[in-house]
């Protein structure tokens, strides 16, 4: 642990106390500067609320975290200024437990999206962590690290909030505390939707990606499970949003603002969907993020490998999309993406089991087999060339 200034944080504690439903919650904090004696304060009081209850808001140090009978009581910041987030919304304290128990998880679970087989699993799952001091503190540890990255849509490159969850248990499913830890924050990544003026609906819809992402981890592993909790945090930063066919993201591109378009694996990329989902991100973005000027759409994707367009129809969807982008830069190597966005596999693949019923899989394969290769292409598109004939355009 450490904290900035002369305030600095020597030693802390990190405490489980729930040793029994109803305990008391024993905190112990040591603190003071470097050159002066060690200070210490004890508390200790049933269903703590707030840290401030228990040192006071002037003398709580950044950077650390003390976790109290299943209270994540102070986000562990991993850069000394505590980031707009945490002090426009006051993040400090998230009730895990009580979260992971209360009676309308079902119905929240059903809001994001998730399968049957899915709920049920991840009810079990919240309810074995809220009976284990051990596995609730993992998830507490996560949701600290996850509160920091709410409302800050231009982090720090490579922050990834999920980098310490391979020291988890993985005993419930791979990635399932993460999992867990996502849902146990979605009552303040909703806090800064409403602050931002967006609809309930609209801020269910973006953070229903992740019902869609343990879907899509069953798909390819057959398991319950999750594997992509770090493109997760995109959504609850509060950056993403499911608008129509496609997602946007606010991404920032050197001293621009761009909107980043993702194409979820929800069904056919029909030219009137996608031209509806572009018309309403700029209406979107512009009513909501007025303070960001943003110069256009940006992807990055192996669908805009020009070898692509080439292997299928010119009329196909995927043709159609990939004439909308204005390519440029270097291409990226893009086997795993083209494997993984058509077949849903990951790792080692042997080609001859890969299903061949579309053009589009028949394409994928044929290219591999022959020794070739996809790519991921940048592509970018201008807001002007939304039509302005389409209804709600807002720029």
């Amino acid at each position: 642990s450490r904290s900035p200034g002369n305030n600095a944080l020597t030693r802390c504690r990190r405490v489980d106390a729930a040793t029994a439903a109803g305990s008391s919650c024993g905190i112990s904090l040591e603190y003071g500067a470097q050159s002066s004696p060690m200070k210490r304060l004890n508390a200790s009081e049933k269903g703590v609320a707030r840290l401030d209850w228990a040192v006071g808001c002037s003398l709580v140090p950044d950077g650390f975290s003390l976790v109290a009978d299943g209270f994540s009581l102070i986000p562990a910041l991993s850069h000394p200024v505590k980031p707009p987030s945490a002090r426009r919304y006051g993040w400090g304290m998230v009730d895990v437990r009580g979260r992971l128990s209360a009676p309308e998880l079902d119905a929240r679970l059903r809001r994001l999206s998730f399968k049957d087989d899915d709920r049920e699993e991840l009810l079990k799952a919240a309810d074995a962590v809220a009976g284990s001091p051990e596995l609730l503190n993992q998830v507490t540890g996560l949701v600290d690290r996850l509160l920091p990255i709410i409302g800050v849509l231009d982090p720090e490159p490579g922050a990834d909030p999920f980098d310490c969850a391979a020291g988890c248990s993985d005993d419930l499913g791979i990635g399932v505390l993460s999992m867990l830890a996502l849902v146990a924050t979605v009552e303040e990544v909703q806090a800064f939707h409403r602050s931002r003026g967006i609809s309930e609906k609209l801020s269910w819809r973006a953070l229903s990606d992740l019902g869609q992402q343990t879907y899509v981890h069953r798909l390819t592993y057959g398991s319950f499970g999750l594997h992509t909790q770090g493109w997760l945090c995109v959504a609850w930063s509060g950056a993403l949003y499911w608008l129509g066919r496609l997602q946007f993201n606010l991404h920032r591109e050197g001293a621009e603002w761009l909107l980043s378009t993702h194409i979820p694996r929800t069904g056919p990329l029909t030219p009137a969907s996608v031209d509806a989902s572009f018309a309403q991100a700029v209406q979107f973005f512009g009513e909501h993020f007025p303070d960001y000027q943003l110069s256009g759409f940006f992807c990055s994707s192996w669908l805009l490998d020009p070898e692509l367009a080439a292997a299928l129809s010119p009329t196909s969807n995927m043709a159609c999309f990939q004439r909308r982008w204005n390519l440029f830069g270097e291409p990226m190597q893009g086997d795993a993406d083209a494997l993984f966005f058509t077949f849903a596999r990951r790792g080692d693949i042997d080609l001859d089991c890969l299903p061949q019923d579309t053009s589009l899989q028949r394409a994928i394969v044929g290219r591999l087999r022959s020794g070739g290769h996809w790519h991921v292409w940048n592509g970018r598109k201008p807001l002007s060339s939304v039509p302005e004939q389409l209804p709600g355009l807002n720029r």
